[in-house]
């Protein structure tokens, strides 16, 4: 009997499901990973590993083990072997705090991505990287509590990340670089935060491109 194919989900509040209205988790059955799981059957196995708060590389000192560089190979040696994996990263290191420009980020995401392509992690060395662009941060932020948290600046910084990452993402023949933009939207409470809809869309999306892949 084959063993399923395993498709790592590594990402931020967006995978882990946050609800914005009530700061809980939407349950499995909404998740965009549950989505996907849902759609693809028994012959895949998702595995998610979303963190509120997940950066790419940076170290966050207002909530320590957010820096996804430090913890990305344990997650993938729990999940090992992968067939896919999905990377969906970058609005975090927008907040002001650390002080990063667009083009810090996209060299950050690539340092990520160096790391992930090592063959030991993925079923017979076949690396396979599915990278969603960042959701877009909305000045919508501006006028909710998320400021707090985010800080100036940060609806530039996430264009910007936006605008460039395909570019600095083109050097690896490994990675996917997808456009959910159709498919997203965040609730206005906060301007970053998917909408149980969106989730929906964004499982059924992926599902479909991981049925393409492998």
């Amino acid at each position: 009997m084959l063993d399923s194919k395993t498709i790592l989900c590594y990402g931020d509040s967006n995978t882990w499901g946050y609800i914005s209205s009530t700061g809980g988790r939407y349950p499995e059955s909404v998740r965009w990973t549950g989505v996907m799981a849902r759609e693809l059957g028994t012959d895949y196995q998702v595995v998610e590993a979303g963190l509120n708060g997940r950066t790419t590389v940076f170290d966050d000192p207002v909530a320590p083990g957010r820096n996804g560089y430090e913890f990305l190979h344990v997650t993938m040696a729990s999940a090992a072997p992968l067939d896919a994996m999905i990377i969906w990263l970058g609005a975090n290191d927008c907040k002001a705090r650390f002080a990063a420009t667009s083009m810090n980020i996209g060299r950050g995401y690539q340092r990520l991505i160096q790391k992930a392509r090592d063959p030991w992690y993925w079923r017979d060395g076949k690396v396979n990287i599915i990278v969603p662009l960042p959701v877009a941060i909305t000045s919508t932020y501006l006028d909710t509590m998320a400021y707090y948290e985010i800080g100036d600046g940060a609806a530039e910084r996430s264009a910007g990340l936006i605008d460039r990452l395909p570019e600095d993402l083109a050097i690896y023949d490994c990675v996917t670089c997808i456009d959910l933009s159709s498919e997203t939207e965040t609730d206005p409470l906060d301007g970053i935060h998917l909408t149980a809809a969106s989730h929906g869309k964004i499982g059924m999306r992926l599902a479909k491109l991981i049925k393409e892949a492998i």
